[in-house]
């Protein structure tokens, strides 16, 4: 899902700026929404983990 995610903003946001907003927009819906809903669908379990750790990798 992120692979092909990463495509498509490299495809369709072809400035400096729109591709890094929509990146920052990205990252915020994988770490913010996506984690934890796959910790609610028992996909991935987290030991000391925390979302913010995903926002900025």
């Amino acid at each position: 899902m992120v692979p092909v995610t990463f495509m498509l903003l490299y495809q369709y946001f072809r400035t400096w700026k729109s591709f890094s907003i929509s990146l920052i927009c990205m990252a915020s819906v994988f770490a913010f929404i996506g984690e934890p809903f796959s910790i609610w669908a028992h996909l991935v379990i987290y030991i000391k983990w925390k979302y913010i750790y995903s926002f900025i990798y």
